[in-house]
């Protein structure tokens, strides 16, 4: 059984890789707001309970948090997305390719938000 959660804001988490932002982006930013009633998950279990083996998914994107810390996925136009991920200080940190970035989660019903 295929598991998934609706993600409004995880454009936002690998935006940082393209010099351009792109309008998934600056929606998914705007949309961070939107969710702030939600609960902020600060350490890796409770990430994990969350995320770990499920499919993320939006317009921009299809990502994958893998029990080993590996990030894996796919843009709209194809191209893959790979990288590690980890806690730091409360907060979700990832690299993908030279770019690394640290965030908030959020989480409201099926909606999990990356927040820079």
């Amino acid at each position: 059984m295929k598991r998934t959660l609706s993600a409004l804001a995880i454009a936002a988490m690998v935006a940082a890789c393209s010099s351009t932002p792109s309008p998934e982006t600056q929606t998914a930013s705007a949309s961070a707001a939107a969710v702030a009633t939600g609960t902020v998950i600060t350490n890796d279990s409770d990430f994990r309970d969350v995320v770990i083996e499920k499919e993320l998914v939006n317009s921009a994107l299809t990502v994958r948090f893998t029990p080993g810390n590996e990030l894996i996925g796919q843009r709209a136009n194809g191209e893959a997305i790979n990288g590690t991920w980890l806690w730091e200080e409360g907060l979700f940190c990832r690299t993908i390719g030279e770019d690394r970035n640290c965030q908030v989660i959020r989480v409201s019903g099926n909606t999990i938000s990356f927040i820079s």
